[in-house]
């Protein structure tokens, strides 16, 4: 069985497993259970339980019910009896009751007999901290990941020159390394503060405006840079904004996840810009354009 777990928790209203408590426990459970494929084994505990829960069908005459908090928690230690393991757990901050989920693993801690090694990532989140006062943390903090801030902003930047999205690629080395310190100097440990400023100095034409903006742009939060991509958005003209709205309206309430070109599809139908041209490849690439401004 697999000697690690993980899972990636993202408050998605798609995909709801992924904000629960029981989602969470049931993946990582079923993760140290049951062995990938082609040679698939499955864990005795988790058939075990499986005819238990066939057996309370009978009983009750209710469909199979998922596997509570408590089975799961059950499943992982059987598993434990048997090999130590190690889970990750990526935003835990994204967990709609957090408390439920630490709660579970704590418990698994304290009755394993085994090695059990856990690690989670969160944002600066007091709240989750106050539920975890005996761990060892470390805080990413600028100082931390500054080396990575650096790497991530020169290649973003060298990226976007060499595309021809800022300055349509006429950058020379002195810009070049004023931008790199600016963003770098402004980032913190975001990563994506850097993507998003970015992206706001492509959309000038003229190297003073470049300049200008960097400058007058160094201190604002993601949320400032999200409000700025808005207004732009509202005064990108009417078909601009329609692409816009139908992407968010869809992010936030699509049922399941699209690939990209049935999104796209989708969203040439929905909007009707067939009128524009009759050559889907550059209609596509047209609201490509749009999506990512």
């Amino acid at each position: 069985m697999a000697p690690l777990a993980y899972f990636y928790c993202n408050s998605s209203n798609p995909e709801p497993e992924r904000q629960s408590a029981e989602g969470v426990l049931r993946s990582l459970a079923r993760q140290l259970t049951v062995s990938s494929l082609p040679s698939r084994q499955i864990h005795n505990a988790v058939i075990t339980l499986h005819q238990k829960s066939i057996q309370q069908i009978k009983i009750d005459g209710f469909g199979p019910a998922k596997f509570s908090i408590s089975e799961c928690v059950e499943l992982i230690l059987a598993a434990l009896a048997d090999n130590p393991a190690t889970i990750v757990i990526d935003a835990l901050d994204e967990v709609e009751e957090p408390k439920k989920l630490v709660d579970a693993l704590q418990a698994i801690i304290s009755k394993s007999g085994n090695i059990f090694k856990v690690f989670m990532t969160t944002r600066d989140d007091p709240g989750v901290f106050a539920m975890l006062p005996t761990i060892n943390n470390i805080r990413v903090t600028n100082e931390y990941n500054r080396t990575d801030i650096r790497s991530f902003t020169v290649h973003a930047v060298s990226s976007a020159i060499s595309e021809l999205k800022l300055l349509m690629g006429n950058v020379t080395e002195t810009l070049k390394v004023r931008l790199v310190e600016g963003l770098v100097s402004g980032a913190g440990e975001m990563f994506l503060w850097v993507e998003l400023q970015i992206l706001h100095l492509c959309s000038f034409k003229h190297e003073k405006n470049v300049l200008s903006a960097l400058a007058s742009s160094l201190n604002p939060s993601l949320d400032d840079l999200y409000r700025t991509g808005y207004r732009r958005i509202q005064q990108a003209g009417k078909v601009s904004h329609e692409i816009a709205v139908f992407v968010f309206s869809w992010l936030l309430h699509a049922p399941e996840l699209m690939k990209a070109d049935t999104f796209l599809r989708a969203v040439v139908s929905t909007i009707n810009l067939e009128h524009v041209t009759t050559d889907t490849t550059r209609v596509k690439a047209s609201v490509r354009l749009q999506i990512a401004i």
